[in-house]
Formats: C-alpha cells, structure tokens, sequence
C-alpha cells in the first residue's frame, strides 16, 4: 500500500500545482484515498482471476502435450512392431504386382 500513500501525495502536489495555474481549489479527502484503496484492491483482485485462468489453461495445454507424446510414442512401439509384417506384406505385394504383369 506504499503505492497508494506515494499517489496520495502526488495528487497532494499536483493539487497545489493546480491552484498555482489555475486558481482553482481541489480537494483530496480521506473519502478519496479509500476509494484509491478500494480501486487498487479491485484492480488487484481482477489481475489475481485473469493471473489464475492464465495458469489454468496453460497447464491445461501441457497435460493435453503429454497426453499427445503418450499416443505418439505407443504408435512408434506399434510401427516399430509391425515392421516386419509391412516388409513381408511389401514382398508379397510386389510379387503379385509382377505375376500381374506378366498375364
């Protein structure tokens, strides 16, 4: 709340200055500094919500990558485990493609 006591003077000067070029009276009240208090605490609260969502969909977003390498590395172990059924069946197609040629 230093902040708020540190603006709580510069209006004081700025007041003063005011007057100097002016020559109009302002006034800065107690009523005023609290609703300083009250405008930094709301401002507070509503970086606080936005910080919190901010921090909830980014981990929302990390969960989903590791979901995605879990699927992506399951899929290698299958192709990797396949791969040898893909070569015969390569063969096989390759022999069938020259007995078709050949008829």
């Amino acid at each position: 709340f230093d902040v708020c006591v540190a603006i709580h003077y510069d209006v004081r000067g700025s007041t003063k200055r005011f007057y100097d070029e002016l020559r109009r009276i302002t006034y800065t009240t107690p009523t005023s500094y609290l609703e300083l208090l009250t405008l930094f605490l709301s401002t507070l609260a509503e970086q606080r919500e936005r910080i919190t969502q901010q921090i909830s969909r980014y981990h929302g977003g990390v969960d989903k990558l590791i979901k995605t390498n879990e699927v992506v590395d399951s899929m290698k172990a299958e192709l990797t485990e396949m791969q040898p059924i893909l070569a015969q069946a390569q063969k096989d197609t390759s022999k069938l493609l020259e007995d078709v040629a050949r008829d």
